[in-house]
């Protein structure tokens, strides 16, 4: 797997830095890369979580640990580009676990961008943002859609046309992408009780790589579901999920994670058809655009399988 170099200065982050909150869910890289393969080996471990969540386990789990990341669709931004990069340091195979059955609204920070397309070329001589940007579907026509049913303005799946570009820009990334539609609506659809269920992937048989938020609106979330699902394993388990942070704390809520390398839109430009999909260029022109949602947009919402729109990702009516 190649890697791709942008511009971006990416702040450390430092344990004195963390809440206790912080602290408990989270586990450093290093660390969680020799513990998984320690729990991975630990046969009596491994049948405890099975006896206790026996239903609908993914055989995907089952062969060796993985790397995993959990997004609406697999698109090749900034952010799954670092997620392929902390995999290879984890010398873990890296999986991203998809929820194409959820449904879009533009409210919402990461459905937004899967529809318009955001790609960065570094900083001009007087230190703003390179970008330019396109829109690829109709956001009224696609509201309340599910994102399976949604097509591009081409007409093309949205998820497939993610995809597309995926093997794109990260040849042979695409084999590493696993919709978790099916599991996830045979598993149940309220956060609060399925979350522990879906955590207890990481006991053993993986590493999530996220950034559970503990401001906005997704701090309830974080609160009220995240920790008690973790507090059950451990109560369960004598052990944590293994969660290593994705991004930095100190950006972890920069809409950069979100831009695309300025080759991705070179990949988008190829295909245009008919005026299908038009470039436009220069700064973000609005608040979503730049980061800056309010609360009432749940801009800075989940991201993150568990959450999604105003609701709980499993809270939401299909």
């Amino acid at each position: 797997m190649r890697s791709i170099c942008v511009a971006h200065e990416t702040p450390h982050w430092h344990e004195n830095t963390m809440s206790d909150e912080m602290r408990f869910i989270y586990t450093p890289l290093e660390a969680a890369r020799r513990e998984v393969w320690k729990r991975w080996n630990d046969r009596k471990l491994k049948e405890r979580i099975d006896a206790m969540f026996q239903k609908g386990w993914p055989d995907f789990f089952r062969d060796i640990p993985k790397a995993v990341l959990a997004r609406n669709i697999a698109s090749p931004n900034m952010e799954l580009i670092h997620f392929f990069d902390l995999a290879e340091s984890a010398a873990l195979p890296p999986l991203v676990l998809e929820y194409t059955e959820d449904r879009f609204t533009p409210k919402n920070q990461e459905k937004y961008f899967l529809g318009k397309l955001f790609f960065y070329g570094g900083r001009g001589r007087k230190g703003g943002q390179k970008l330019s940007a396109c829109r690829v579907i109709d956001f009224n026509g696609a509201h309340g859609k599910k994102l399976s049913q949604i097509q591009t303005r081409k007409g093309e799946s949205l998820p497939l046309f993610h995809h597309r570009i995926l093997s794109h820009i990260l040849p042979g990334a695409e084999k590493s992408v696993v919709d978790m539609s099916s599991w996830v609506l045979a598993n149940g659809k309220t956060a609060s009780t399925f979350y522990a269920r879906y955590l207890s992937f990481f006991i053993c048989h993986g590493i999530l790589f996220e950034n559970f938020i503990l401001q906005y609106e997704e701090e309830a979330f974080t609160r009220e579901v995240v920790l008690p699902a973790i507090l059950q394993l451990e109560s369960l388990l004598g052990v944590k999920p293994l969660i290593v942070p994705l991004c930095p704390f100190a950006n972890e809520n920069d809409p950069y994670w979100k831009y695309y390398p300025e080759e991705t839109e070179k990949v988008v430009s190829a295909s245009k058809e008919n005026d299908g999909f038009s470039i436009s260029f220069g700064e973000p022109s609005s608040a979503r655009e730049k980061g800056s949602f309010s609360e009432s947009d749940n801009g800075h919402g989940p991201r993150h399988l568990g959450v999604s729109s105003q609701k709980g990702l499993f809270e939401v009516g299909l």
